[in-house]
């Protein structure tokens, strides 16, 4: 009976920690580039910004920064 419950455990144990170590690895990276004009004081008054934005996936749901 004892028996039983340690193979349990064994396998339990290799399930989280195969688990963990899935959740560990690289969660894929999006980056975008956004160019635009804009109107500026100084010749040569149109000029060329970019942004970038980053996404992260991830399992956790996090508040959006507009939202802070």
């Amino acid at each position: 009976m004892l028996f039983k419950y340690a193979i349990y455990l064994i396998a339990l144990a290799t399930a989280v920690a195969s688990l963990e170590q899935r959740a560990e690895a690289a969660a894929p990276v999006l980056t975008a580039k956004r160019v635009f004009q804009t109107v500026i004081d100084e010749s040569p008054f149109i000029v060329k910004k970019t942004t970038t934005i980053t996404w992260i996936q991830s399992p956790s749901v996090s508040a959006s920064a507009s939202a802070a």
